[in-house]
């Protein structure tokens, strides 16, 4: 099925048109744009995966728009990858946590970010078993590494 603007897809997907895959322009027509298209799809069929790489080209997209694709379930990990390649959005911390704990991002993405995150960030993904073992392992490592450094300085002393 193919939808001429965000409302469109909207009434489709709302009449049980469920596609498996969903490519998404940031410059549909109509009166909603395409990042709150992705958003509103994202939540009626958790199920699509939801390519939107003409979304993440546009200058205008926000940070916080880019943090909200980060965390879909359902994005292509073409579309993680690409964010998490993106030099200016991988130096906020709210995209990086982000993409860390989306099960969908590439483990060779994820795996640059662990040793970035706050401890609080670094205890929630050891737990999280939405996240591969890879990543839950890393996580659990790079707290123990931190705690070994603050137990040796405070021995120095």
């Amino acid at each position: 099925a193919e939808a001429d603007s965000g409302e469109e897809a909207l009434v489709q997907a709302q009449k049980g048109i469920a596609p498996d895959v969903v490519l998404m322009d940031i410059n549909m027509p109509g009166g909603m744009g395409g990042i709150e298209a992705t958003r509103r799809l994202a939540r009626l069929l958790p199920q699509a995966r939801i390519v939107a790489l003409s979304v993440l080209k546009n200058g205008r997209i926000t940070d916080g728009e880019v943090e909200h694709i980060a965390a879909l379930r359902n994005v292509s990990q073409d579309v993680l990858r690409a964010i998490g390649s993106n030099r200016e959005w991988a130096k906020n911390y709210t995209v990086v946590v982000a993409l860390v704990r989306n099960p969908r991002t590439p483990p060779g993405i994820s795996t640059n970010f662990v040793s970035r995150l706050q401890n609080h960030d670094l205890k929630q993904l050891a737990k999280d078993k939405n996240v591969a073992e890879l990543i839950r392992r890393m996580a659990k490592k790079t707290i123990d590494t931190r705690l070994q450094r603050t137990k040796s300085s405070f021995k120095r002393k």
